[in-house]
């Protein structure tokens, strides 16, 4: 190998090692690289670790006292955890193999979320007319509900509706899970802003003529996608007021969550 490509690896493998960061409500949060693995696959890592060394214990001892003995031959039984006992597999393989050990700990697999935030330009609009509120309310719902079931992308959801601080600003929070088939093409979908383009559609379909064009600002749909189990819980919480941080809390609950699977 070349310097150049000794460097290039050298680079990639150093970068590896830092924490990740993500742009999370316009904060930077820091997260460890053990963080990215899903709770299921750090606890099938301590049973591996455990199994290896008490293999290295055998290896030293010359007679086994009979609690090893039986303790050993348990573990050799477990062919799944012997086809990882000897071999570096688990960095390489937890990404693919999720459903296989999460199967194995008896768990539902990790599956990549989305959240997607819609905030129309409508500040002032809302809390002024009860018939006008209830309107907006089930036409949004309308649009949310339509995005999230037009196709197979997505299973399991769940969304709120906020009023926002001052009480007068009607916008939505929806944490979606990718349909486990499809996370590539999925993950592409949102990354290429398709669902903003689809998601501006369906609202100009529902709302009637003085409010479309409300999400053609910039900032009017936002996505950040959620790759492992503390993003996940964090946002799913978001949605539940009274968990919600200090300057992130609406002026009332309007007690709209709607939870699918989650």
């Amino acid at each position: 190998m070349g310097k150049i490509g000794a460097e290039k690896k050298t680079r990639k493998k150093h970068f590896k090692m830092f924490p990740q960061k993500v742009l999370d409500a316009g904060e930077i949060k820091i997260l460890n690289e053990i963080n990215m693995k899903p709770q299921y696959i750090r606890d099938f890592e301590i049973i591996l670790l455990e199994a290896r060394a008490l293999a290295n214990d055998i290896e030293k001892m010359d007679l086994l006292p009979r609690y090893i003995q039986e303790k050993w031959n348990k573990i050799q039984e477990d062919q799944f955890l012997m086809f990882f006992l000897y071999k570096d597999h688990c960095d390489k393989f937890w990404q693919k193999g999720c459903p296989k050990i999460a199967e194995y700990m008896g768990v539902k697999p990790f599956v990549t979320s989305v959240m997607i935030n819609i905030s129309p330009n409508w500040k002032g609009k809302f809390g002024q007319d009860s018939l006008t509120d209830k309107l907006m309310v089930k036409k949004f719902r309308a649009v949310v509900e339509t995005y999230l079931k037009a196709s197979s992308r997505y299973g399991r959801y769940k969304y709120n509706l906020e009023c926002g601080s001052g009480g007068d600003h009607l916008h939505a929070h929806i944490v979606a899970e990718f349909n486990p088939k499809c996370v590539k093409s999925v993950t592409t979908h949102i990354n290429k802003g398709n669902h903003t383009v689809e998601i501006r559609k369906i609202w100009d379909k529902i709302f009637p003529e003085g409010y479309v064009g409300l999400l053609k600002g910039k900032f009017a749909v936002q996505r950040i996608i959620l790759r492992n189990e503390e993003l996940l819980k964090d946002k799913l919480n978001y949605l539940v007021e009274e968990l919600k941080p200090e300057g992130h809390k609406n002026l009332r609950d309007l007690g709209i969550l709607l939870n699918e699977g989650f």
